[in-house]
């Protein structure tokens, strides 16, 4: 859903200069191979062992009554992510500038809630890099 929100102001945030990059706990084949006939315009990126996720802060433990509750639903962490570790990140959306530097995190622990795209391109226009023509 936040992908399908995101692809409103997507040339939006293009046109500002800013480059979008998404990063999932999928496995590249499963990642990928799931893309076949998606039309998408950022760099997508499997984060499998939740390295980025680690270093961003926004990782954490599911405990054996999640997990096993996740695969009820048909949801297998071990399969999709290729390790046991029972890592997810936190839904977030970063702002980096062209430096490096984080100017804006949102992250909610409620995978339900997430930023919509109007709020994203709001918060995303102070730190706009030179606009691309």
């Amino acid at each position: 859903m936040q992908l399908s929100d995101l692809r409103l102001v997507e040339p939006q945030l293009r046109k500002l200069g800013f480059e979008i990059v998404f990063l999932s706990t999928d496995r590249p084949e499963i990642l990928y191979s799931s893309l076949k006939d998606a039309d998408i315009h950022y760099t997508l990126l499997s984060d499998s062992r939740l390295e980025a996720a680690t270093a961003f802060n926004v990782a954490y433990h599911l405990d054996d009554a999640t997990i096993e509750m996740q695969k009820k639903y048909g949801v297998d962490l071990d399969k999709s992510t290729g390790t046991s570790m029972h890592e997810l990140p936190v839904p977030s959306v970063f702002i980096i500038d062209t430096s490096g530097i984080i100017r804006y995190v949102y992250s909610n622990p409620d995978y339900k809630i997430r930023l919509g795209a109007d709020a994203l391109l709001t918060a995303a226009k102070p730190y706009a890099p030179s606009p691309k023509r």
